[in-house]
């Protein structure tokens, strides 16, 4: 239990709200946030890879920012989510 609260303190918030989003309403935004980073600057790629279409995607984008203020153009955001979607992935959480 301390060590998952220790990496709790390093992951982006908004990140760990995204995950706990999902869980309680299972949404894909999170799946979405992960395409969008192992894609940059491929939207294309990004909803290929989650099986939806151009528009699909950027809706979801556009939620993202909206519900857990992610900027997924923003390369801070984008570096704080991909550091904290992989270590959840990691924790398989």
């Amino acid at each position: 239990y301390h060590l998952v609260t220790g990496v709790q303190t390093l992951l982006f918030r908004s990140v760990v709200a995204m995950a706990d989003y999902y869980r309680e309403h299972g949404t894909d935004y999170l799946k979405t946030t992960v395409m969008s980073v192992r894609f940059p600057g491929s939207p294309a790629e990004a909803a290929s890879a989650l099986s939806v279409h151009r528009n699909t995607y950027f809706y979801r984008v556009n939620k993202v920012r909206e519900l857990f203020f992610i900027d997924l153009k923003d390369g801070d955001d984008r570096l704080a989510t991909s550091f904290s979607t992989s270590i959840l992935e990691g924790l398989g959480s």
